[in-house]
């Protein structure tokens, strides 16, 4: 009973059953899954079609952090959220993927597009979340790394001392896959979670 009762407050419902009205009474109307879910604000980490979202299409959405869900779910989730953030396969050139040299703290929308791309810890067949992981410079700022998502990668703090403080090295191949070499010589490739389309890059001369 405490339990319901903490989910009653956290998604500020009353699912109690509703009384009977007296004779010639108006009939109270059960609540929607809309009113059900009132109580969450989420900021969607949109990896929904659009047309699902639409309700023209019943294609697979994905909940960060839980995986696949209905559209029905994603779509009530998509109208209780106060502010997207957009993912889309081929990312906005407003988003910033690179800060070179610049500085070493990661931006927050570039981190937003790490956690998405590698969803769990890099290291070999660690699953812990992304977002309860470092990010980590495969190659060392002071070593010349640059803040950059093609040598920034999530790994859980214990796999973050295992890369500083023993012989496993770490390299990128592009795309956010790595390949890690253990003391003993071997390799074992880590694949991101999302790929994504090859980023698109401004050059000198590119017309606006």
């Amino acid at each position: 009973m405490r339990a319901d009762q903490l989910v009653a407050q956290l998604l500020a419902t009353h699912q109690t059953a509703p009384e009977q009205p007296a004779p010639g009474q108006p009939t109270h109307p059960v609540p929607s899954d809309a009113d059900r879910y009132r109580g969450i604000r989420p900021t969607v980490v949109v990896t929904v079609p659009a047309l699902t979202l639409l309700g023209r299409s019943d294609e697979v959405a994905t909940l960060e952090g839980y995986g696949p869900i209905d559209s029905e779910t994603a779509r009530i989730l998509a109208g209780g959220a106060t502010s997207f953030i957009r993912l889309l396969t081929h990312p906005e050139t407003g988003v910033a993927l690179s800060i070179g040299r610049r500085r070493y703290a990661v931006p927050h929308d570039l981190r937003t597009w790490l956690r998405v791309r590698d969803g769990t810890c890099r290291f070999i067949g660690c699953g812990r979340s992304a977002a309860h992981c470092d990010i980590d410079h495969t190659r060392e700022w002071q070593h010349g790394g640059t803040t950059d998502h093609e040598n920034l990668a999530h790994l859980c703090r214990r796999h973050h001392r295992l890369k500083g403080e023993t012989a496993w090295s770490v390299t990128q191949l592009g795309g956010g896959a790595l390949r890690w070499t253990s003391p003993g010589g071997r390799s074992y490739d880590s694949a991101p979670e999302t790929r994504f389309a090859a980023v698109e890059r401004a050059r000198p001369g590119d017309q606006a």
